[in-house]
């Protein structure tokens, strides 16, 4: 009986030690936090021109502890901040105002994004929520329970999520996991669903860049009916069916016709449609307008 109360003891205070370590580590990512906004109030944060095209800022290191600046909203000092501890301790993330010293989001292990209205989208553990600049926090739902990619400074929000389907494949078929997309609106409100390709998205990808449209539009692949995936690996690429069409930001298709190969090239948009070497370019994208052609005789409407 003696030696099952000195266990139980042991226990409670092996317990108390656990929980006092967990609040002693975020007391410490708490006054790690306040101390880089001292720092960035009185330095501040220096644009690290080494990537030419790729804006980025410079690290500052405290506490075996690198802290990565990224700006969220140029006009009200708002930054995200990224420590990332030399030892074993997990990263951890937050949005700060600069000019009023202040934390406006948890801190946490995740990721972040600008959206509208000067709200920012958080996400952690595959939980999604805005908060807005008084760190009052709102829950949000993503389709198909998916991921976020890129959120746009309009705040159009795409997202990516897993289907299976049976593909072909040289041998035979075979069921297949790949990701399609959803394009949200700045209200969260679905604009387009069940895309097979969103220009300029890879399918391996697991984020993109935050430009979603270009010139006001963007060039989808919506409703395969048959996929191809070639045998051999480990990256192989999926082929199907769906062709090219072009909606705008209020996700309303303006184009009748529909592309094999789209791109876009100073503010242009270049559609093809068959061979490579048969394309046509668009300075508007506007339904029954006719296009200038790089071949004249082979005019087209869109």
């Amino acid at each position: 009986m003696k030696k099952r109360m000195v266990l139980l003891s042991a226990l409670v205070l092996c317990g108390c030690m656990l929980i006092g370590a967990g609040a002693a580590d975020a007391a410490s990512q708490t006054q790690l936090t306040h101390q880089a906004i001292t720092h960035f109030q009185k330095s501040p944060p220096e644009e690290d021109t080494s990537y030419p095209g790729y804006p980025t800022w410079k690290t500052w290191q405290i506490d075996s502890c690198e802290v990565f600046p990224c700006r969220l909203i140029e006009e009200k000092d708002i930054w995200e901040l990224i420590f990332t501890p030399s030892d074993d301790r997990s990263r951890w993330i937050c949005a700060v105002d600069l000019s009023a010293g202040k934390i406006i989001t948890p801190l946490f292990n995740g990721s972040m994004w600008k959206a509208a209205n000067d709200q920012l989208l958080l996400e952690t553990g595959g939980t999604y929520q805005m908060c807005d600049l008084n760190g009052s926090l709102t829950d949000v739902s993503i389709p198909h329970a998916g991921h976020v990619l890129a959120v746009d400074d309009q705040g159009y929000v795409l997202c990516q999520y897993p289907v299976t389907r049976t593909v072909r494949t040289d041998s035979g078929t075979m069921p297949y996991t790949f990701h399609q997309y959803t394009l949200l609106g700045p209200d969260f409100t679905v604009l387009q669903d069940g895309i097979d390709q969103y220009y300029n998205v890879g399918q391996y990808d697991c984020s993109c860049d935050s430009e979603l449209f270009y010139n006001d539009l963007v060039a989808v692949r919506v409703g395969a009916t048959d996929w191809y995936l070639p045998d051999g690996g480990p990256w192989p690429r999926l082929y199907f069916n769906s062709k090219y069409m072009f909606i705008d930001r209020s996700g309303k298709i303006v184009s009748n016709a529909r592309y094999d190969e789209v791109s876009n090239e100073n503010d242009r948009w270049f559609g093809c449609h068959g061979r490579p070497s048969i394309c046509w370019t668009a300075t508007e994208m506007s339904a029954n307008r006719r296009i200038t052609a790089m071949f004249p005789a082979l005019g087209l409407k869109i």
